[in-house]
């Protein structure tokens, strides 16, 4: 999965994960807090919904995305 369009310059980025603004899974959650990494050392992701129930419900991607 590969989120559309392009990333923000580094001074633009806000308090939240830098792929909220062009991610179609924002929730109020990824624009106040940078994501925690989740799963083994060698692939990691970085997303809130990770650690929600939408990764399972079928409306998110399964990979998420990854830093």
């Amino acid at each position: 999965y590969q989120i559309p369009g392009q990333m923000p310059l580094p001074q633009q980025v806000g308090p939240g994960c830098a792929f909220a603004p062009r991610c179609p899974y924002t929730t109020e959650g990824c624009l106040q807090q940078i994501p925690a990494p989740k799963g083994p050392a060698d692939h990691q992701a970085s997303c809130h919904l990770l650690a929600s129930d939408a990764a399972d419900d079928g409306d998110m991607p399964r990979s998420g995305a990854c830093l």
